[in-house]
């Protein structure tokens, strides 16, 4: 089984959710040991960086099945994966997408709104 967790505007009621069409929803979830910035000058869409005391609400999504790879190459696509972002693995069989370090000035980026705990991009 292959998953992903989503943070930003491939979430239901996003842009581009369309992009998981062939997967499943399987829960909200929350998961640690990551932040989210807002990209203000590249769009203004969340871009997410490992740092072990925060913790993200997003969702999580089944990807596996007949559209798996078509799914997956989607996915990479739009998140310039290996140059905008990179895709990890930050639980057993669940990935997410990284900002890239080298393409983020994190420390110029504004925090994403944290309610109740939890780091969230709702636009």
């Amino acid at each position: 089984m292959l998953k992903v967790f989503v943070y930003g505007t491939l979430k239901k009621g996003y842009g581009n959710n369309g992009r998981l069409r062939n997967a499943t929803f399987v829960e909200e979830a929350i998961i640690p040991g990551i932040k989210l910035y807002y990209s203000w000058d590249r769009g203004g869409f969340p871009v997410a960086q490992k740092e072990e005391t925060s913790r993200v609400k997003g969702e999580i999504w089944d990807i596996s099945g007949k559209y798996q790879e078509e799914t997956l190459r989607g996915l990479d696509a739009l998140e310039g994966n290996g140059y905008m972002y990179n895709r990890e693995e930050i639980q057993d069989g669940l990935w997410t997408y990284i900002g890239h370090p080298r393409n983020w000035r994190f420390n110029e980026m504004t925090e994403c709104p944290v309610i109740e705990g939890n780091y969230q991009w709702d636009r």
